[in-house]
């Protein structure tokens, strides 16, 4: 989701560092997704109520309790899907 994002802000215009995806990922694993939605605050409404914007910040907005890795990790807790992932490839090649 971030991927199309940054994406969709490039061709409304802004331009981003190299590795930008990357260094927001990072963040979003080690400080959790507030401090990237406070970032994403401060586009202002001209950017946020383009095609796209609205609904990509929308999106990561309402799944803000579901991006809380930090805490996740904190307790242990996988992060990633590969667990899922594999768990169906084994499920469905038993079949």
């Amino acid at each position: 989701m971030f991927r199309q994002l940054l994406e969709t802000l490039e061709h409304a215009g802004l331009r981003f560092p190299d590795r930008m995806l990357e260094r927001c990922l990072h963040v979003l694993k080690h400080r959790g997704p507030r401090a990237l939605l406070r970032l994403a605050d401060r586009l202002g409404n001209d950017l946020t109520q383009q095609k796209g914007i609205g609904e990509h910040l929308d999106y990561l907005r309402k799944r803000e309790a579901l991006m809380q890795y930090p805490a996740f990790r904190a307790h242990g807790w996988p992060i990633g899907s590969g667990m899922v992932e594999s768990n169906g490839r084994t499920v469905s090649g038993k079949r």
